[in-house]
C-alpha cells in the first residue's frame, strides 16, 4: 500500500511506513500545490520517520501541463535542499544523500512495482 503524502499527517505516514512492511509513502498531494516552504517542510517531515527505501517522489500534477513541470522542478529542487541540509547537519554523508535521492526519485518505485508483478 502506498500512502499519498498523507498531508498534513506526514509524520504519521512515516511512522506507519516504518512499522508496517507493506506501507510506502510518496510526496504526492504536497507537490506542487503547497507553498515552497510548505513543500520543503512536507519532504522534511516525511524524511524524519519514513525509511528512505520506502519513500517515493510523486506529484499531484494533472490536467494542466505546467503542473507536471512544476511538480518535477519543485520535487527535485526541494528534495535536494532538504538532503543538503541533512548533510550540513551531519545527519548523512554526501554519498548517502545521493543514494537517498536516487532511491526516492527512481529506484524505490522500481523496486516496489517490480515486486508487485
Amino acid at each position: 500500500m502506498s500512502i499519498h503524502a498523507s498531508y498534513p499527517y506526514m509524520q504519521e505516514a512515516g511512522y506507519l511506513a516504518s512499522v508496517y512492511p507493506q506501507v510506502y509513502v510518496d510526496f504526492g498531494l504536497a507537490i506542487p500545490f503547497l507553498s515552497v516552504s510548505g513543500m520543503r517542510e512536507a519532504i522534511r517531515q516525511l524524511l524524519e520517520l519514513t525509511p528512505t527505501t520506502k519513500l517515493m517522489y510523486a506529484s499531484d500534477a494533472h490536467s494542466i501541463p505546467e503542473l507536471y513541470y512544476l511538480g518535477a522542478k519543485w520535487g527535485r529542487q526541494l528534495l535536494k535542499e532538504v538532503l543538503e541540509q541533512a548533510v550540513i547537519d551531519s545527519d548523512i554523508t554526501v554519498a548517502e544523500a545521493e543514494a537517498i535521492a536516487m532511491g526516492i526519485l527512481r529506484e524505490n518505485a522500481l523496486s516496489l512495482y517490480q515486486s508487485v508483478h
